[in-house]
């Protein structure tokens, strides 16, 4: 009979309680909602900053971050000049501009736009690197690959903030020798080009802490290239080398890429570089490995591809 009674009670309790109960409850899901809700907008209008289509971007100049164009099919491109609107701009992607499209004044609009720290160029035919690239002084991030280029401007050495600097799969035969005022470049990626020398001024890039030369002409490297004390990766494949600068094993690398050049003795000398971590060695004269690879204490891995018989 109490539990009868103790179970009405409780039944009583909960009804009068309800409503109280209810309304919480609405009001959590409202709170909910409304959170959901505001993430979505955050989300939806951060999506927006991205544009691929410079009339969509002209709508909407002031919330345009990044615009990535290919003009393969734009029949207008004298609209480029437009691209001062966008005043808050952080990065631009541009592919396909043909021979006749007017760079020079590409570029100039381009130093018009104060928070730009990134260009990509790629698949236009842009030969001759133009002087207004000087101008760009904001950008960290330059990349012009594929492009047929075959002259860099003396002016790059004004992008001081310069930190990454992709030349790759050109045509450039050799470089200016002001490469050293852009003090702070940390990788320069030049592979799939004609070089044949490198002038002495890269030595005195002493940020610099990855360099690909992978598919050039180079007969020689810098004899001071000891003096880059931070860098880390160098990929030297696929050029004329005949011998390594004495200094070559006072880098402090963790990664080497090295094969089919024209040594003619192995250069056994980077084995007397401590801090190896990861070496590839392929198409190149090697029968063994040195007693001095035992030094190399931080080695992680060894790629090898030398088509013919190795002495383990």
């Amino acid at each position: 009979m109490f539990d009868l009674f103790y179970s009405f009670f409780m039944v009583r309790i909960f009804l009068e309680k309800l409503p109280c109960f209810l309304n919480v409850y609405v009001r959590y899901m409202k709170g909910v909602l409304s959170i959901i809700f505001s993430c979505v907008a955050i989300f939806c209008s951060a999506q927006q900053t991205h544009f691929y289509d410079l009339n969509d971007a002209l709508q909407q100049p002031d919330n345009v971050r990044s615009l990535s164009l290919n003009f393969y099919n734009t029949q207008n491109k004298d609209t480029i000049i437009d691209l001062v609107k966008f005043n808050k701009i952080n990065k631009i992607e541009f592919s396909q501009l043909d021979s006749d499209f007017n760079y020079p004044i590409f570029f100039k609009t381009l130093s018009q736009l104060p928070l730009l720290d990134t260009l990509i160029l790629e698949y236009c035919v842009l030969k001759i690197m133009p002087k207004e690239i000087g101008g760009l002084v904001s950008l960290k991030y330059l990349k012009i690959s594929n492009c047929r280029l075959i002259k860099i401007s003396d002016e790059i050495k004004k992008l001081h903030v310069l930190t990454f600097l992709d030349l790759s799969r050109n045509s450039i035969s050799t470089l200016p020798d002001n490469l050293d005022s852009i003090k702070s470049l940390k990788i320069l990626d030049l592979h799939d080009n004609d070089l044949n020398v490198l002038p002495q001024s890269l030595c005195f890039l002493n940020e610099l802490e990855r360099v690909d030369l992978y598919n050039n002409q180079l007969v020689s490297l810098p004899e001071s290239i000891g003096a880059l004390d931070h860098l880390k990766s160098i990929s030297l494949g696929d050029n004329l080398l005949k011998y390594l600068p004495r200094s070559f094993n006072q880098l402090l690398l963790e990664e080497l890429y090295i094969g089919k050049n024209a040594f003619k003795e192995f250069p056994f000398q980077l084995f007397d570089i401590s801090t190896l971590k990861r070496i590839g060695i392929y198409d190149i004269a090697m029968d063994s490995f040195p007693a001095s690879i035992s030094k190399l204490k931080y080695l992680e891995t060894i790629s090898l591809n030398l088509n013919h018989e190795f002495d383990w």
